[in-house]
């Protein structure tokens, strides 16, 4: 540079550059917040149409008929092995009346008494899986329950005919039904304010 001066001014960035960066940014601010928005604005959107809200007893009626079937199903296998042994039993047995010396029937009677003490156990252990599995199952259940979301602080709203209310919109009546985990609230519409869309 020339003088002090103009190097001066080339190493300080002119203010009006300065602005311009500045709205750059702030544009840039505004547009990934905006962005955010939108998606939370969409995830709460899919949220409120889930079956959790819409339907929830649905939830329940699936989880119940799913522990229908696992229970029935852990019981017919109990049923099949208890089936197994005894036909073996009852071959054995049919061995021993044709088997004439008698330290062969000891030795046949000793291996039934094993048998029987292997049957006691397998059934005793399946039983006790059967009911390990079905409180686990039933502890799912109860943990994913209408009650147990309402004991959490949820609470949800039907009109005056029974019906799911999941938006002003829906308001058709002037009492609504509010529930809660230990009771229910009957109030009344007076007034409503629906949310302005941005």
């Amino acid at each position: 540079a020339a003088t002090p001066t103009a190097a001066a001014e080339l190493a300080v960035p002119r203010l009006d550059q300065v602005l311009v960066d500045l709205k750059t940014t702030q544009n840039r601010v505004i547009n990934a917040a905006y962005q955010v928005i939108q998606e939370d604005k969409l995830r709460l959107k899919r949220l409120q149409q889930s079956t959790v809200f819409t339907s929830p007893q649905r939830i329940y009626e699936t989880f119940s008929q799913r522990l229908d079937l696992l229970s029935q199903r852990l019981y017919n296998q109990a049923d099949k092995i208890t089936g197994k042994r005894k036909e073996q039993f009852a071959d054995l047995k049919m061995r021993l009346r044709l088997v004439a010396p008698t330290y062969t029937i000891k030795e046949q009677q000793q291996r039934l008494t094993t048998l029987q003490g292997r049957l006691g156990r397998s059934t005793t252990q399946n039983l006790k899986n059967i009911r390990q599995h079905y409180q686990m199952l039933v502890g799912s259940l109860d943990h994913l329950s209408p009650l147990k979301i309402l004991s959490r602080g949820y609470t949800y709203t039907t009109d005056d005919k029974g019906r799911f209310v999941k938006r002003v919109s829906d308001l058709n009546s002037q009492t609504i039904d509010v529930h809660f985990s230990d009771g229910t609230v009957h109030a009344s519409v007076n007034d409503i304010h629906p949310k302005k869309e941005n």
